[in-house]
């Protein structure tokens, strides 16, 4: 994994952001870690649990990665 992120302001509209927080709550948690390629974990520095969307794996949000 390239340790690649964006931010954007009002890309997303309310009921969309109930909708992939909906569907984002199905996906398994897991263990955060640490590093780009993660694989290390450090209970003083991280303890969250995390969720990641990921397109071939999460068909549910190809609403996401479909050009507005």
């Amino acid at each position: 994994m390239i340790g690649e992120w964006c931010y954007f302001e009002h890309g997303f509209t309310s009921d969309e952001c109930d909708k992939i927080l909906e569907l984002g709550l199905q996906i398994p948690s897991k263990d955060a870690e640490l590093g780009v390629t993660g694989g290390f974990h450090d209970n003083q520095t991280r303890r969250s649990k995390i969720r990641f969307i990921e397109k071939h794996l999460h068909p549910q949000f190809d609403f996401l990665f479909t050009n507005r």
